[in-house]
């Protein structure tokens, strides 16, 4: 079964999540990962908005 990682984020720091970015981005994808939704414009429809982007991956199932 696979695994989906759900990601509300604030970046305060545009150099350090590039950073990030570079890294985390090749580990989730040779571990099987894959990005099913990466940023864009986010639209509330109830309450207010806490993040200004939005990250969801899909997993691989662990292995064994």
């Amino acid at each position: 079964m696979p695994v989906y990682m759900i990601f509300n984020e604030t970046v305060t720091d545009p150099a350090v999540f590039e950073s990030y970015r570079t890294h985390a981005g090749p580990l989730f994808v040779a571990a099987g990962g894959k990005h099913l939704v990466r940023g864009g414009a986010v639209t509330t429809l109830d309450g207010e908005a806490q993040h200004g982007r939005v990250v969801i991956i899909k997993g691989a199932p662990p292995a064994g």
